[in-house]
């Protein structure tokens, strides 16, 4: 697996965090206020996530689906 260096480092840093708020066992809301406690997560990851993915230069995500794509079909010795 290859990193890009070409990548912004915003989108990066904003899924690391997002990543370790999904990990952590601290939330903003706790999860024993029932309905609330499980709605920040309901909301803050895909909302974090799709920043990210607009923060992306056009056209990045697409080539990354399409090398995604290739691997797993080099792997499996699939081609679709």
């Amino acid at each position: 697996m290859t990193q890009d260096k070409t990548c912004p480092a915003l989108p990066r840093l904003l899924l690391a965090a997002l990543l370790l708020y999904v990990l952590s066992p601290v939330d903003l809301i706790p999860d024993a206020i029932p309905i609330l406690g499980l709605l920040d997560e309901v909301v803050i990851v895909p909302l974090v996530f799709w920043l990210a993915l607009r923060l992306l230069p056009a056209g990045r995500w697409e080539s990354y689906r399409a090398r995604a794509r290739q691997a797993l079909a080099a792997e499996t010795g699939t081609t679709r």
